[in-house]
């Protein structure tokens, strides 16, 4: 018997040939085969951004027709790449193309060595690997606020805290904006500490209403890392009303001369919230300027005048009026501002005697 070999897509195929076909004498004819083989892969490196799945087409055959090749992968950084995030999709068919899909882990990035071994159903085997290059991309801070819904009454302020994070570990900086200036400003949003701060760092918002005003406000956050890298969120501000006394625009003090008085004074009561105004009574505390001398008339809607005289022939020194204004919702308030009267050089007076 005589031999023969040849290879034949990765299969050693060794014949023996009979003396039947030689014209010598009758002898079976016998066959060795070897692993099958994957043909090639497309593309390969495969270069993929981070955070992005990727893709190579493999051609797999076998040289006797095994009608079940089964491919399987293995990942030399599965920091990166685990090898349960490599698929073969279709497997366990006869001789073809393959699609490997490559899915890295999140934030990821670097290079991992991808191993296919393919084995047929006589467990004949053989391996080829490629190159999986994953490119870093700048990823966007994180932003979280705890509590989400900060509560303050009208003329006080609140404060909830934030919590940045950056996967890469830039430093991170904060904005805020209100989505209602009329009730809490822009510059009444402030942050501890200051900008910027490292990723991790929990920080202190503090937000204080402008006076007199209540509602409901959305503060807007914006965190960005300084590498075109931003998040946005936001928390709402509930504002709770507080009843306010009325405001008093009270006369600048004065200085009249003696037997005079001091005029029509204009000032001005408004109510915060609307409330009407119930009474507004003066009161003297030195008789220089006797209470009864002392009047308010209204003037149509906030505007109020004050008129004063002093008591005859009485100067010297000075008096403190006070205006105290109440409202209907049983608020008050009240001022005090001096009137000094002058002393006035009076005129002789003759005496007549029987």
């Amino acid at each position: 018997m005589l031999a023969f070999g040849s290879l034949l897509k990765g299969r050693f195929f060794v014949t023996a040939l009979s003396a039947v076909a030689l014209g010598l004498f009758a002898s079976p004819i016998l066959t060795y085969a070897v692993a099958p083989v994957i043909d090639s892969i497309t593309p390969n490196p495969l270069n993929i951004n981070e955070d992005n799945n990727g893709q190579v087409t493999i051609v797999v055959s076998d040289g006797d027709g095994d009608p079940s090749l089964t491919v399987t992968a293995s990942s030399d950084n599965t920091g990166l790449i685990p090898d349960a995030n490599i698929t073969i999709s279709p497997n366990g068919g006869p001789s073809g193309s393959r699609t490997v899909t490559v899915v890295p882990l999140a934030n990821q990035s670097g290079t991992a060595n991808i191993q296919l071994t393919i084995v047929d159903t006589a467990s004949e085997q053989s391996t080829l690997s490629f190159v999986v290059n994953i490119a870093a991309v700048p990823d966007a801070p994180t932003i979280s606020v705890q509590p989400t819904t900060v509560n303050f009454n009208e003329d006080g302020m609140g404060n909830t805290t934030i919590t940045v994070n950056d996967v890469d570990g830039d430093n991170i900086s904060l904005s805020a904006t209100s989505s209602d200036t009329s009730k809490v400003a822009n510059a009444g949003i402030t942050f501890s500490p200051v900008n910027p701060a490292a990723s991790g760092t929990s920080r202190t918002i503090q937000v204080q209403g402008l006076p007199n005003q209540n509602g409901t406000v959305s503060v807007n956050l914006t965190a960005s890392d300084g590498n075109g890298g931003s998040v946005l969120t936001s928390f709402t501000v509930n504002i709770a009303a507080v009843p306010d006394p009325p405001i008093i625009t009270y006369p600048n003090s004065q200085a009249i001369p003696e037997d005079t008085s001091t005029g029509d004074l204009p000032f001005t009561i408004v109510d915060p919230d609307g409330d009407a105004i119930t009474a507004v009574t003066p009161t003297s505390f030195d008789n220089l300027i006797p209470t009864a001398n002392v009047t308010i008339t209204s003037q149509g809607g906030a505007n109020y005048t004050l008129r004063a005289s002093p008591r005859p022939n009485d100067s010297g020194r000075w008096a403190a009026i006070r205006i105290r204004a109440d409202s209907a919702d049983n608020l008050f308030s009240q001022i005090s501002f001096p009137i000094t009267v002058t002393t006035v050089a009076d005129a002789p007076i003759f005496a007549t005697f029987p």
